[in-house]
């Protein structure tokens, strides 16, 4: 009776791993954005760009800016678009006397980052030549 028992409960453990190692559900569906980033009709040299879902709830995706461009996936949709890039400030934090670093300044204004006022619009089938023409007077 024993050896039975312990077929039937390995046989069991066996058929739960089988059946709960299936594959993990999918993420959303996402779509290609791409385009160019300018501040004051110069490419925006090394930056980032996130999208956010206009309603706040719901995934962000991001994606470097290099040389003025940017591409990446995106959920479509409504988004809110926030983009960041750093310039060296000319002085250096030296709190780590093994390796002084310039700091860097965020010289974008803030109604593109943190205050953002840029918005997109991605479709299903993703969307191209999504530029930004960013003004050092915010206009």
């Amino acid at each position: 009776m024993f050896p039975n028992t312990l077929f039937r409960t390995t046989l069991s453990l066996a058929l739960l791993i089988i059946l709960g190692c299936g594959s993990a559900p999918e993420g959303p569906e996402t779509v290609s954005v791409s385009g160019e980033v300018t501040f004051d009709g110069e490419p925006v040299e090394s930056g980032d760009i996130i999208f956010r879902p206009q309603t706040g709830s719901g995934r962000s995706y991001a994606g470097k800016i290099e040389n003025g461009s940017y591409q990446f996936e995106v959920e479509s949709g409504e988004k809110r678009v926030e983009i960041t890039a750093h310039k060296g400030s000319g002085q250096m934090d030296d709190s780590n006397p093994d390796e002084a670093t310039e700091i860097l300044h965020q010289y974008l204004p803030s109604q593109y980052n943190a205050d953002t006022n840029l918005s997109a619009s991605v479709g299903q089938d993703g969307e191209s030549g999504l530029d930004f023409e960013l003004k050092s007077d915010g206009t």
